[in-house]
Formats: structure tokens, C-alpha cells, sequence
């Protein structure tokens, strides 16, 4: 038995070859079934096989264990294989030249077959010259598809509405709905003009846009039957007739239709068959051949992976020939053929009848099939070209009897529709003919001089008679009018009868609600609460309607009268004239003024009686003008008032108890204060607007008082009796402001702050922790809501009155700021800040510590009672915080040091310090007798640790004397020579007595010039300063000078003389 490749025998993987794992397993599998199948075989052919196969165990468990022999063996089978689909392609090819495709389907059949990878099969492609064609994707299928069909949505929302347009019973608008199953089949029964649904297959995408637009309107009234209808009006004007390629996706999608059937069982079939080539080509061909005109292999193949759900991963033909067929039939005797191209197709003819397949449309001269109805670039009708003559010559005989006819009898109206049928098949034929505009012309003309004529004719007839009921004859009138107007008789029969008055007249005062903007002053205010809102007299307007008489050609005039009614047409102001509205807003309107409305209804001239109505409204005080605040202990109260006609305002007031007061009467100011209020108690005000009453006295439903005055001169004779608005309510509580209290003592104990001090008023007296510093205590007033802002929002221990004098409460922190706060309601003012603590600080004694030799030597003030451990860190500027913080004390991130241990040193030292500056933070721990610990503030000091800067200087003094110089205290210089950067601020000093013993700060030590610090250095490290001679007018001769600088600047620089001879004073 010749060797068989390993791979292939144990069916593994090559291309490229399974792990080790994969083979080792299937080799166990492998040796067992020979192993059981030479145990039970009989057949001696097929064991001599076995032990043949059998023999190779040997050399697999080798190639196994050796990755090269693996190798070997994994890429002998695939040369092997690429060869022979070398072989396949070289057959496949034949004797076509030029570039040929391969598809998806093809790759996956070979890889089935030969089971090489896919990149080894296109690759292999490629170098035998063909073009690898990518796979459709779902997205690129549906675009084809939308470009030849109306969306599935828009398909389905027509399916949707024509089964439901069938179904809903009208039979007085639609009898025909059973009838209509697209939408030419709706235009036709809409339009009722031809005899076949048909015709309209042919007519303009314009033309039938037109005619679904017309039908919109008139079926534009919202009747629950009439929706269907409704949708699919708007559907075919908006989605299926807005543009001819609408339009012919929509021819497309009524031809697929008719395979829903056949759809519907490529869905359903197993899915191994949709896959099957056999299966899928033979579908692909039965849906093209059914409408082989407009139907692509392309697109019927999109067609099917859409039926069968294949969109993701799409089925394609293994056969280039079958994709680019282009099938079509004989117009003459029903052939049908296929072609490789649609050039191809055009220039043949039938081979049975001879006909070509193909004919040229006359009017665009592009080339269509024979078998379409019409030109699928301009809609040109092929069949009915040959009858337009006929349309004209039958279209002016039948217009020459209309003509001839006296009366517009039924068989008139026949013969007219009939004409402008036939017109309508010529205007698709040809539009641009001046024969049919002729007849066009002809037509409008003739049907104007019949309808005129039947309309006179109808109305001399409808006319009623002078006995007739007066509603029977207005209706009548109306009617003929509105279809001729001005119709004499019609008009004259109805002067005279009168309009029927509208039965009732409302008419409403009331506010005008608009969006009411926050008071800017709301902080120290108190909003006006009512059941009416605040308005303005701008916000005040007048609602009136009427409701219509049983009457019909009616209009309405209103008129407005002030503190009177109207009781003729001109008896005041008219509002409206002549309209048909049923309602009027009047915002020309005023609070306390009696306003009389009156309306009337006309027709042709004709009035009917007066409908009256009076309204009068008392308006309130505008909430949003009205400021009602706490003063200086009372209560103070600013208002605009809501019109001229507001005589003033009544103020009524009521305490806690109920006790009710008229505080004023009739204020006719814009202001009130009440001062005879008790401070820091509750007060309920309401506030009227007062009025004139203007209606009779028997009207006047006054609940508090009355008061009889003049008559209103010149005006209705009415007594003066008041008139009050319902009234704002507001809630105020007086207070005095509060003012700093004295004596203030704040004291610290066992974790509790003990506050006493000596009142000064009644008023409140808040512990609030301090969270954010305030800039100043300065005990000026602030808005108390603003509390936070001040000093943070920190809670508040405590609230006491200011009478207590003492307070006591429990710290919640270690150390706490509380600010003490003198508060009433609305005001606050800060009396002092403490600071709590707990403990008592631990502290750096600035003045002991010192750096000496190196090292730091850390002293205290004091040792504070219950110190436990004393937490102490050195860091220098460059690290992350400069000094420590209680947090870093407790997570013991710090050096520390019992407390015995330091009262036993009384300091504490650290050693091998920076050379920098140093920053010093200790921080005390306590502990007590109930075992709690606590912490005291940090305690902090800065010192330098960085080595002294060198600063030299010495005078130079003038010299006399030819051979002999001497020198003399005049023409000094003080050169000073350094490398530092920056350079301390320095002064020349000397003594007044003259000792040697100079120091900065004292009394005796005389400055004599000041040298200013350099923050870049001097220029070359040398800086030379001439003093005036006067310097030394009153310095005598022998007198020390030197150059000193702070003592913080001393810590850093050392000012040396290098000739400390010049620094005596010369004789002069």
C-alpha cells in the first residue's frame, strides 16, 4: 500500500496544521477504531488494508513528537492540493481571456473540498488572474432594492389601510371601497370619469398627484370612518406620486406583489435548502422570468436572500453566466430569450415571429421594450399614440351639439363629461397640442354658460314665497346666496325679515394672569398672599360672549357704554361691527367703573333688539408692588394703587389672641407704618382697596360698613356707599435689630465651651461654627439668611435669648470657632469669634530653639497637663507639605517623643540637618483619665539651615599731597563685592558716642545711608556707591563705621570688611 499523507489520513487540519494536542487525540481515536475494526473484521481485503494502515503507528508517533516532520508533512498535502485547484482553475478558465471573477460561494465550495484555508484559495486565484468579488453585505442589498421599490413601512402602511378601507362600512360616500385594491384603482373611482382603472396606468404622475390632492380636501373632515381614506390620500400624494421615480417603485412593488405566495415558501423551506445552488438558482430564475423586462439577475437574486432571510451572509451564483443573462419576450407572439447583455438584447430580434424585442419611444427616442405600456423616461403612452386624431375630431363634434343645445339637460351634462374624458386621453398623447387647448378653451366656456344657467334657473325656483314661515324662508335665501351671490330677488325677500337677538349676554371683569417675576427686595420682605391675584389696571380685562340665535346669514356688533347700558346701536362706543365671532376680550378696562355692554345681531342692513349685560370688578393691590417689611421694630407697609378710581386703602390688623383693629381707614398715601406693635410678636394684616360702590344700593352686599356720601355729579343718581376689595393677607413679627451684647466670656472645660455675658435688648443669641474666616468683625448688620456666605455653613451649637446671659454646650471637634451672633428674624450682626479648644496648645519656644553646629535643638514654652506624646516633623521646602497637620499626627507619619522623656531633657534634638530651609511643625497629643485622647493645634516656626553668603566691603577715601599722599574723609566710596542672589536690604551705620560696640535697632547707633536689596545680584558681583562729603559733617575723625543688615538677613549673609582700617573715620 503506497504511503498516505498523515494529515489527510487522520482527516486533521493542514492549512495550517492542527497543535499537537488535536493530533494526539486524533490519533488515539484513529488507532482504536482499526484496533476494534481488525477484531471484528472477516473480510481479508479489508484486513490486509488495516494491518497495511496499522504499520504506520511507528512513523506517526515520530512525526508527532517532531514539529519539522509535522511540518513536512502539513505542507507536502497542501502543495499537493494547490496543485490540483490549479488543475480546477486552468479547466474552469477554458479559452476566456481578460479578467474573470470568483465569488464568495465558489471560495467556500472549494474549501469544503479541498479543505485548504481561504487566504491559500485567493491567493492561488489571484495568480492564475482572476478578481476576488467581495460579499454583499444586508445594507448594500436593501440599497438595490430601495432603488427599485417603495420602503417595506410605506408597502405595508398602504396593505394596512386598503384592507381597512374595504372593511369599514360608507356606503353612502364610498360604495365602491370593496372594489379598490391600489392606488390607480382609487383615482379611478375617485375621479368616476373613464370606464377602466386602467386609463390611469397612463396618466402623469402630476396629473394624479392632483387628483389625491383634490380628494384630501374633500375628505378633510375629522370622521372616524374616513380615516383609511385620509392615510392613504396623504400616502400617495407624499410617498407613491411626489416624483416619477416614487412613482415607478411603486409600479415595481405591485408586480412583486403577485409573488407573495411564492415568497412566503422560500421562507419556509429548510434551511439547507436555501443554500443549495440548485435549489436557489432555480428560484432566482422563476422570480426573473416572471417579469423578465424590469427584473436583473442581480436583483432577483437580492430578491430572494430577502425572502429566504439569507441578508447577512447572501447567497450568489456559482455560474458568471447566469448573473449577467438579460431575459426578455417577444411583444408579438410571447417568446421569451435570454441575452448576456442588454446591447445584446436591443439589437435582436425574435427568432420565431422576427420581431424586434425592443422599439424606440417617439417622443424621448429612448430605446424600451415592446411589451411596455408606456416610456419609462417620459411616460409616453406607445398604444394610445394612433387614436389622438381621432380624440380631436370626436371632441369638437360632440362640442358643436353641446353648443347647439337651449336647455342644460341631463343629456348635456353627458355629453360634456364625455368630451372632457376624451380630452384627457388626447392631453396624454400630446399636452402641448393647440388643438386641445382649443378644445379646452370650448369646454370651459360652454360649462360656465350651462351652470349659470341652471343656477338661475334652480334659484327662481327655490325662491319662497311671502306666506312661507320667516325661518324657512331665511333659510332658503341663505342658501341661494351662497351660491349666487348678490342674488337680487333672494336679497330683497330677506331685508325683510328681522335678525333674531342673541338669547344671552356674559360679560366678565377679571384679572389678566401673567408670570409673576421674584421681588428683588424678597430678603427683607414679606409676599402678599391672596385668593385673587395682584394685578395692575394695564392686567385688567373684560371677557364677553353671547351665545348665536337659531338664525342663519347673521353678523354681530357690540357696544360698550360706561356706567350706563346701551339701548341703541349708537347709544356708545362700538367694539366690534358686523363680525361673526361669539366672544370679546375688552382690555380697555378699569377697576370701580361700571361698564354696560349691549350686542346686537344684523344682517343686510336689518338690527335686531339689544342683549345687555353690566360688570364692575374691585380690584386688589398688585402683590408685586406691594412691600410689606419689619422697620425699626414696626411694620411698615409700600403700595401702588391699582387705578385712579381706588380711593385708597384699609389696613386691618390682628394679634395672636384674635383681637381685630382698624389700624387706618381710608389711607390715600402710597405708605403706612404701624408702630403700636409689640416687639418679636406675630401680627396678621389684610389690606383693601376702598372704592365708590357703583351699583344700586339694593345690589350692595357690603359685609363690614357703609358710608353715604354725594352724588356722583353728572353722572347716574346713586348713593355714594362704599365699595371694598377682598383683600392681600400678610403675616409680619416686629423686632427690634439686634445690637452687640457685653461682657463676653468664653471658657473651655472637660470637651464643654462655657459663654457668659450681660444682655442688651431681646433678641436671639446663636453659636455658630465658624467654617469660612470672615475678613472683619466689624458688628455692622447683615441679612440673616446670608449667614453662610459670612462665615461658612458650619452648624449651630446652640440658640439661646439674649436674656439667658449664659450658655454651655458640647464641642464636637478638639478645637472649634464659634462666632457668637446677636439675631432677630431677618438681621444678625457678629459679636466675636473664640477659638474652643480642648486642650491646652503644646508650643515651640521661638526664641530657645536654634540651630547650633549642624544640628536643631527643638525647646517648648511649656509642658501643658495630660501631654502624652509630643508629635514632631523637620521638612524642608521641596516636600509635598510643609508643615504637618493633626491627620498626619494620627496616622503616626511624624517623630514622636514621650513627655516624661522631655521633661527629663527639657529639649529635643535632631541632627544631620539640611542645608536649606527648614520648616518645624509639632503637634501635642493628650491623653485622659477615661482613656480618650485628643489633639492640640499645630504649632509651627521656620528657621534657616542654608550656609551664609559672603558680603565684603570696605572705603575708599580721598587722598591730598603731591609726594605725600594723605588720606581725608572726603570723596568716600563704599565698595561692596558679592556673588549672592537676591542681596539683603543693608544700612551704614556708626555709633553717635563713638564705641566700637554697634547694633542695629539702637538708640545710639546713627544710620548714615541704606543700601537696597538687588534680586539679581550685583552687576559683576561688585557694587560701588559715592557718599556725598557731607556724610561726615558731623562724624568726628577716628569715629567706626560698619555695614549691617536685620536679623533675619543675618541668618543668611555674613558682612565681612577686607580691610576693616578703612572703616575708620579720617581727619577731615
Amino acid at each position: 500500500m503506497a504511503k498516505r499523507n498523515i494529515f489527510e489520513m487522520l482527516g486533521l487540519e493542514f492549512d495550517p496544521p492542527d497543535n499537537v494536542k488535536k493530533i494526539r487525540a486524533a490519533y488515539e481515536t484513529w488507532k482504536k477504531r482499526l484496533t476494534a475494526e481488525q477484531n471484528t473484521t472477516v473480510d481479508p481485503t479489508r484486513l490486509a488494508e488495516i494491518r497495511a494502515e496499522l504499520q504506520m503507528d511507528e512513523y506517526i508517533s515520530v512525526m508527532i513528537d517532531n514539529p519539522r516532520f509535522r511540518q513536512h508533512e502539513a505542507e507536502s498535502l497542501k502543495q499537493q492540493r494547490v496543485e490540483e485547484l490549479r488543475l480546477y482553475i486552468d479547466i474552469q478558465r477554458g479559452n476566456t481571456q481578460g479578467t474573470l471573477q470568483v465569488n464568495q460561494t465558489q471560495i467556500r465550495q472549494i474549501r469544503d473540498k479541498l479543505r485548504l484555508s481561504q487566504a491559500t484559495i485567493e491567493a492561488t486565484y489571484k495568480e492564475q488572474g482572476f478578481e476576488i468579488k467581495p460579499a454583499k453585505s444586508a445594507q448594500k442589498i436593501l440599497s438595490m432594492l430601495n432603488n427599485f421599490f417603495l420602503p417595506d413601512s410605506v408597502l405595508e402602511e398602504l396593505r394596512k389601510n386598503f384592507a381597512a378601507f374595504r372593511t369599514v362600512p360608507d356606503a353612502k360616500n364610498f360604495p365602491w371601497s370593496a372594489n379598490v385594491h391600489d392606488l390607480y384603482e382609487l383615482a379611478f373611482y375617485i375621479e368616476q370619469i373613464e370606464t377602466k382603472p386602467s386609463f390611469y396606468y397612463h396618466r402623469s404622475t402630476d396629473d394624479l398627484r392632483e387628483i389625491f390632492r383634490d380628494a384630501a380636501k374633500k375628505f378633510s373632515a375629522p370622521i372616524p370612518q374616513w380615516q383609511s381614506i385620509k392615510a392613504l390620500l396623504n400616502l400617495a400624494q407624499t410617498q407613491v406620486f411626489n416624483n416619477d421615480d416614487s412613482r415607478f417603485k411603486y409600479d415595481h412593488s405591485r408586480k412583486i406583489e403577485t409573488l407573495e405566495d411564492f415568497f412566503a415558501k422560500i421562507k419556509a423551506a429548510p434551511e439547507m435548502f436555501k443554500r443549495d445552488g440548485n435549489f436557489a438558482d432555480n428560484c432566482i430564475n422563476q422570480i426573473r422570468q416572471t417579469f423578465p423586462n424590469f427584473l436583473t439577475y442581480e436583483l432577483s437574486a437580492a430578491l430572494y436572500n430577502k425572502a429566504a432571510g439569507l441578508l447577512k451572509n447572501p447567497y450568489e451564483a456559482t455560474v458568471d453566466a447566469g448573473e449577467n443573462s438579460f431575459c426578455v419576450t417577444c411583444a408579438n407572439c410571447g417568446a421569451f430569450e435570454s441575452f448576456r447583455t442588454r446591447e445584446e438584447s436591443e439589437r435582436a430580434r425574435c427568432k420565431i415571429c422576427g420581431e424586434s424585442f425592443f422599439v424606440e419611444c417617439p417622443k424621448c427616442g429612448k430605446k424600451i421594450p415592446a411589451t411596455a405600456e408606456h416610456c419609462t423616461a417620459c411616460d409616453f403612452s406607445i398604444a394610445e399614440l394612433k387614436k389622438f386624431s381621432n380624440y380631436v375630431a370626436e371632441a369638437n363634434s360632440m362640442l358643436d351639439l353641446v353648443e347647439q343645445a337651449r336647455n342644460a339637460d341631463e343629456d348635456v351634462h353627458i355629453v360634456t363629461a364625455e368630451i372632457i374624458k376624451i380630452l384627457a386621453k388626447a392631453k396624454l398623447l400630446k399636452p402641448e397640442s393647440n388643438d386641445l387647448k382649443k378644445i379646452e378653451w370650448r369646454i370651459n366656456k360652454t360649462a360656465n354658460e350651462l351652470k349659470k344657467r341652471e343656477l338661475f334657473a334652480w334659484a327662481e325656483k327655490k325662491l319662497p314665497s311671502l306666506s312661507i314661515a320667516p325661518a324657512k324662508a331665511v333659510s332658503d335665501c341663505v342658501e341661494i346666496l351662497r351660491k349666487i351671490k348678490d342674488y337680487k330677488p333672494a336679497v330683497d325677500r330677506l331685508k325683510l325679515i328681522p335678525p333674531k337677538a342673541p338669547p344671552t349676554l356674559v360679560a366678565t371683569l377679571r384679572e389678566n394672569y401673567l408670570p409673576v417675576n421674584h421681588s428683588s427686595i424678597g430678603k427683607i420682605s414679606v409676599k402678599a398672599k391672596s385668593t385673587s391675584a395682584g394685578s395692575s389696571a394695564n392686567n385688567l380685562i373684560c371677557n364677553v360672549s353671547w351665545q348665536a340665535p337659531a338664525d342663519l346669514g347673521i353678523t354681530y356688533t357690540l357696544i360698550k357704554k360706561i356706567d350706563g347700558v346701551p339701548q341703541t346701536y349708537r347709544d356708545g362706543e362700538i367694539l366690534i361691527e358686523n363680525s361673526d365671532k361669539l366672544e370679546f376680550v375688552d382690555t380697555d378696562v378699569k377697576a370701580g367703573v361700571l361698564y354696560g355692554y349691549a350686542i346686537f345681531s344684523t344682517r343686510l342692513g336689518t338690527i335686531s333688539a339689544p342683549t345687555t349685560a353690566t360688570a364692575v370688578h374691585y380690584s386688589d393691590l398688585d402683590e408685586k408692588k406691594l412691600i410689606a417689611k419689619t422697620e425699626g421694630g414696626a411694620c411698615k407697609f409700600i403700595w401702588r394703587l391699582p387705578s385712579e378710581n381706588c380711593l385708597g386703602i384699609r389696613i386691618l390688623r390682628s394679634d395672636s389672641a384674635g383681637k381685630s383693629v382698624i389700624v387706618t381707614d381710608c389711607d390715600k398715601t402710597l405708605s403706612f407704618t404701624d408702630k403700636a406693635v409689640k416687639n418679636r410678636e406675630q401680627y396678621q394684616y389684610r389690606l383693601q382697596c376702598v372704592y365708590y360702590a357703583v351699583e344700586d344700593n339694593a345690589a350692595n352686599n357690603e359685609k363690614y360698613f357703609s358710608r353715604q356720601n354725594e352724588e356722583i355729579a353728572g353722572k347716574r343718581n346713586l348713593e355714594r356707599n362704599y365699595k371694598y376689595s377682598h383683600g392681600l393677607t400678610v403675616t409680619l413679627t416686629p423686632e427690634q435689630p439686634p445690637k452687640p451684647v457685653e461682657n463676653l466670656i468664653c471658657t473651655v472645660k472637660g470637651g464643654r465651651a462655657f459663654f457668659s455675658w450681660k444682655s442688651t435688648g431681646d433678641f436671639s443669641i446663636w453659636f455658630k461654627e465658624v467654617v469660612k474666616e470672615p475678613a472683619q468683625i466689624d458688628k455692622k448688620l447683615f441679612e440673616l439668611d446670608n449667614v453662610d456666605e459670612l462665615l461658612g455653613s458650619g452648624v449651630v451649637y446652640k440658640k439661646a435669648e439674649s436674656t439667658d446671659e449664659t450658655c454651655e454646650f458640647a464641642l464636637s471637634n478638639e478645637t472649634v470657632k464659634i462666632a457668637v451672633i446677636s439675631a432677630t428674624r431677618e438681621l444678625g450682626l457678629v459679636n466675636e469669634i473664640f477659638t474652643c479648644a480642648n486642650v491646652e496648645p503644646c508650643e515651640i519656644d521661638a526664641a530657645k530653639t536654634q540651630i547650633d553646629s549642624g544640628g536643631l535643638k527643638l525647646v517648648l514654652k511649656s509642658v501643658p497637663e495630660n501631654l502624652y506624646l509630643i508629635h514632631y516633623k523637620i521638612n524642608t521646602r521641596d516636600a509635598d507639605e510643609l508643615y504637618a497637620t493633626i491627620e498626619t499626627a494620627k496616622a503616626r507619619q511624624m517623630n514622636r517623643i514621650y513627655a516624661t522623656k522631655y521633661v527629663q531633657d527639657t529639649f529635643i534634638t535632631q541632627s544631620n540637618l539640611a542645608k536649606k530651609e527648614i520648616f518645624i511643625t509639632v503637634i501635642g497629643e493628650y491623653k485622659f483619665s477615661d482613656g480618650t485622647n485628643a489633639y492640640c493645634a499645630p504649632s509651627t516656626l521656620t528657621l534657616d539651615n542654608r550656609p551664609k553668603e559672603i558680603i565684603s566691603y570696605r572705603l575708599e577715601w580721598g587722598t591730598s599731597g603731591l609726594f605725600k599722599k594723605e588720606i581725608h574723609a572726603k570723596d568716600c566710596k563704599l565698595i561692596i563685592e558679592s556673588r549672592a542672589k537676591p542681596t539683603p536690604k543693608m544700612y551704614l551705620v556708626c555709633r553717635r558716642d563713638g564705641r566700637m560696640n554697634i547694633e542695629l535697632g539702637d538708640s545710639a547707633t546713627r544710620t548714615l545711608g541704606t543700601i537696597r536689596t538687588y534680586p539679581e545680584g550685583y552687576d559683576g558681583g561688585r557694587l560701588e556707591i559715592d557718599l556725598p562729603n557731607d556724610t561726615w559733617k558731623d562724624i568726628s575723625s577716628g569715629t567706626v563705621v560698619k555695614l549691617l543688615t536685620s536679623k533675619e538677613d543675618a541668618r543668611r549673609f555674613d558682612l565681612k570688611a577686607t580691610r576693616p582700617d578703612s572703616l575708620t573715620v579720617p581727619k577731615k
